[in-house]
């Protein structure tokens, strides 16, 4: 029973860690949240509250379009989205960072509407407090 029980456990830090880090993407030059990833959102907001040990890092990022300049502004933009989604569902402004790294860290490093698509991202990285994850009641 021991053996079952830390089997769930490990699987429900996997399934809590996956949700927190699952990444959302953006429209070609938009930094609004797109009403898919709403829900999305609204887990790891819960997830957040639900842990306040927990902080995270959301990262704004680009495809290779246009400048460096306007690339790292956008993508600022877009993690600060992000960032004002999660605490206006509640969760506390000490747990979330932001950064941007514009077009530096592309997920699909070619140039077809593909990779520009997966390259137009915000990632969440928990930066402490990530272990014994609480499920949100």
């Amino acid at each position: 029973a021991a053996e079952a029980a830390a089997a769930a456990a490990a699987r429900l830090q996997a399934q809590l860690t996956a949700e927190v880090t699952s990444m959302i993407h953006f429209d070609f030059d938009k930094s609004d949240i797109k009403p898919e990833y709403q829900a999305d959102l609204d887990r790891k907001a819960a997830i957040l509250k639900a842990n306040p040990a927990l902080m995270i890092q959301i990262a704004g990022n680009c495809d290779n379009r246009g400048s460096d300049e306007y690339n790292l502004a956008l993508g600022n933009r877009r993690a600060a989205a992000a960032q004002r989604y999660l605490l206006n569902q509640g969760v506390a402004a000490g747990q979330i960072s932001i950064v941007s790294y514009g077009e530096e860290r592309p997920v699909d490093p070619a140039n077809n509407e593909t990779a520009w698509a997966m390259n137009r991202n915000d990632q969440f990285t928990p930066t402490a407090g990530a272990n014994n994850l609480m499920a949100p009641k």
